[in-house]
């Protein structure tokens, strides 16, 4: 129909191309475009976005967008620019896909030929030369065993994944909800799988349909690349009866080899007109971009600009005690800080030491007349929730109160940060600390056992950060009394921080969960047997379970232990099909 395609563009009569397209095909071939499957896919029409401009994510169409001849519609010339990045990425990943089995088939021939003389090799080699090392890397044929570990710290573990979740040993929460990125990376390996398996599906007319993914493993190994081992659901036809049958790929995506480009700033680039308009537009601060003022912070003393109150339950634990106010006086009260401190203690005390906490506060209450420094009494047994209650009342509405634990040991950082992230009226701030392990077991399994030469040590051997605790807060004593305060009907220790959290969500308070380096929790014996409430009791053996070991140490423990690490295994090793 070329050579006639000049009387249809003579012929025309409307203004929408796509009609005329459709007229002049009818016209020439008889052919309605409407309804022929061919016509369908060379003209491609974007059905679920009518009224849009492929807006929604690409990959999902990509097998109609790369064989079609014309893409309908695009409404929005921002998005054409997005299109045609779209297909020149899809392009020169083939491309690069095809580069990489050039390579190994080049490898291949090779070994093959026993091409042992350098120059057989350089000949072959100069025509798909890359960087020095990076050669035998790529050419590799995909393997799972790559890279041979040496030592059992190098073996690289999988990420266990199923259709809704993913489990790791490299969070403290070891399965979690997929994030919209990983969502999409599976998505796009997913719908390959699909392309590669029925890639002669035009001659042969038999279709694999492996939509329904049951679970995988996933690696990421910085050396060669990302492996997979997927399983799925096949559903196929075999003597005009349905049937199914679970079958597995194993999947590698190699990475390429390094690229640099040196742009010089006085070449003419694409977009820098647009970088000539924000430096207008900028002027003054434009120059922040270019060369960053980094402040001199004085690491001294008398950085916080508002008052700190600081709270602290207390029942026992005397030396604790007297380690955390050391601390506390080296940070705060001998530098003049903006801070106040009460203790609240139980009148119930298994040490018999209340008197001398007491004191001990009176004379730094001398010793620092500046400072307020106070301790109270509360009758019967010891609750949190109604010691934080009772220390927390002592305070002002515009007053800031901060809840802190005795096993802390803290930074001068610290209490800037706590100054900082909470904002009266709008936001709660709960800092996430770093949770020593039980040096008993960590001494045992090889793990550093000097705690005392640097306690904000953070290796995995030595603890992990506690994202389970809420105890330590920060927030005006005005959005406290807001919220409803402390949950006061319990006793012991437990539930009211988790409380306190869920009230400020449910009032709109934004709470600002980060990590700070400059809290840590030293490691003390966990004793559960003391609790009978049930819920408090089993949040008491989650915690004391985290803080037994690293999972080095506890794989240290499990492989010496014959009684676990000995037993015949009664699971049949996963065969993989490629």
């Amino acid at each position: 129909m070329c050579p006639y395609v000049d009387n249809c563009i003579n012929n025309v009569v409307s203004t929408h191309e796509d009609v005329e397209v459709g007229r002049c095909i009818t016209q020439l071939t008889g052919a309605q475009c409407s309804s022929n499957y061919e016509m369908k896919e060379l003209f491609y029409f974007n059905y679920r976005e009518r009224s849009g401009t492929f807006s929604h994510s690409l990959e999902e169409d990509r097998d109609q967008i790369e064989h079609a001849i014309t893409l309908h519609p695009i409404k929005n010339d921002t998005y054409v620019f997005r299109m045609e990045n779209f297909l020149r990425t899809t392009n020169l990943k083939k491309l690069h896909h095809k580069t990489i089995e050039i390579q190994r088939k080049i490898k291949h021939i090779e070994r093959d030929i026993h091409a042992k003389s350098r120059k057989i090799k350089r000949s072959i080699s100069d025509h798909f030369r890359v960087g020095d090392g990076e050669q035998n890397r790529v050419s590799k044929p995909p393997s799972w065993n790559k890279i041979k570990p040496k030592t059992r710290e190098h073996v690289i573990p999988w990420d266990s994944i199923d259709s809704h979740s993913i489990a790791t040993i490299n969070n403290q929460v070891p399965k979690r909800k997929f994030q919209a990125t990983f969502n999409e990376s599976l998505g796009k390996i997913l719908k390959e799988v699909n392309r590669i398996v029925n890639v002669n599906e035009d001659h042969t007319g038999y279709h694999n349909d492996l939509s329904q993914f049951r679970l995988g493993y996933k690696r990421v190994n910085p050396f060669s690349g990302v492996d997979h081992l997927l399983q799925f659901q096949q559903h196929y036809k075999f003597q005009k009866k349905k049937k199914s049958r679970k079958i597995q790929f194993g999947t590698h995506q190699a990475f390429g080899s390094l690229q640099s480009r040196l742009v010089s700033v006085n070449d003419d680039l694409p977009n820098k007109g647009f970088f000539e308009s924000l430096k207008e537009k900028f002027s003054d601060g434009f120059r922040i971009f270019q060369k960053p003022k980094i402040a001199k912070v004085n690491s001294s003393c008398g950085r916080i600009g508002k008052t700190l109150n600081i709270v602290m339950p207390l029942s026992g634990r005397y030396r604790t005690y007297l380690r955390f106010m050391r601390n506390f006086e080296e940070i705060a009260l001998k530098c003049e800080e903006r801070v106040s401190i009460v203790i609240v203690l139980s009148a119930i005390d298994p040490e018999n030491r209340t008197d001398d906490m007491v004191l001990h506060m009176k004379n730094l209450a001398k010793q620092y007349p500046n400072h307020n420094i106070q301790s109270i009494v509360v009758p019967g047994k010891f609750s949190r929730g109604i010691s934080l209650d009772r220390g927390a009342q002592l305070f002002a509405k515009r007053d800031l109160v901060c809840f802190v634990d005795v096993d802390l040991i803290l930074s001068r950082n610290v209490l800037q940060r706590m100054a900082r992230n909470t904002i009266r009226n709008i936001q709660a701030y709960y800092p996430i600390m770093f949770s020593q392990f039980d040096p008993g077991v960590r001494c045992s399994y090889g793990g550093k056992c000097s705690l005392r030469n640097n306690l904000f040590s953070f290796e995995e051997s030595m603890g992990y950060w506690r994202q389970s605790s809420f105890g330590m807060a920060c927030a005006y004593k005005s959005d406290l009394d807001n919220v409803g305060g402390f949950l006061t009907a319990i006793e012991g220790w437990g539930k009211e921080d988790l409380d306190l959290y869920d009230k400020f969500t449910t009032h709109n308070v934004q709470t600002m969960r980060s990590i700070d380096p400059g809290m840590v929790h030293v490691f003390h014996p966990i004793l559960c047997h003391l609790i009978t409430e049930p819920t408090q009791y089993k949040m008491c053996l989650d915690v004391k379970a985290s803080t037994y070991a690293s999972l080095y140490v506890m794989s240290a423990k499990v492989s010496s232990t014959s009684a676990i690490y000995g037993r015949k295994s009664r699971t049949k090793a996963l065969s993989v099909k490629y």
